[in-house]
């Protein structure tokens, strides 16, 4: 698995994100995270290469400022891992939950895998609310099956991101997928769109991560 994570002055946000990654029941030679400071102007690249020299398993790549678009790119074309997931330098992912959601991917050879995701709400520093959206059915779906299910897809926000997704990296390579860098919004939307006509099998799983 390779974990990808776009930054841009995320002092923030990045060490909670890069902690929740490497608090996970695989074992760390079994997953890199490819993290890929977009510019940053703030302290993320201080805090980004102490991790690289603390952990194996993080790589840190670094560009001038292109957007996430691009830095999504530049991390996948660095990649080794057979999934890919993007996960955003805001985003956690819950503890000891990876074993589950690999095991699966190993398992069912899944071309794309969908799995829930939670919006955590905040004030004042104190999370209030905690909203899951979780895939509409469970198992293993062709495209058909999701094309006549699209609405309930597309309604509960499981297509429309890649964070919650995993991706088989050889599908990628082999149709040149690609975010589009001249978008700011919505290019994973479209990212998810181009790649879906190429996947045979896609597995959904009702938990968030």
């Amino acid at each position: 698995l390779s974990i990808i994570i776009p930054v841009y002055n995320g002092e923030e946000y990045i060490d909670r994100c890069l902690q929740s990654c490497l608090r996970q029941d695989i074992p760390a030679d079994s997953y890199e995270i490819v993290v890929v400071d977009d510019g940053s102007t703030d302290s993320s690249n201080v805090i980004l290469s102490r991790y690289a020299m603390e952990h194996a398993n993080v790589v840190v790549l670094t560009q001038s400022n292109k957007k996430q678009g691009a830095a999504r790119n530049y991390g996948l074309s660095k990649a080794q891992g057979e999934y890919i997931w993007f996960v955003d330098s805001d985003d956690t992912v819950d503890e000891d939950s990876l074993s589950g959601v690999l095991k699966t991917a190993l398992l069912k050879k899944p071309d794309m895998l969908l799995f829930g995701m939670s919006f955590d709400y905040y004030n004042h520093g104190k999370m209030y609310l905690r909203e899951n959206l979780n895939p509409p059915s469970e198992g293993m779906l062709s495209l058909q099956n999701l094309k006549d299910d699209f609405d309930e897809f597309y309604n509960c926000n499981a297509l429309t991101p890649v964070w919650n997704k995993l991706f088989r990296s050889d599908l990628l390579k082999k149709h040149g997928t690609r975010f589009h860098e001249d978008m700011f919004l919505m290019e994973d939307y479209l990212f998810v769109l181009e790649l879906l006509p190429f996947c045979k099998e896609i597995y959904s799983l009702r938990k968030p991560i």
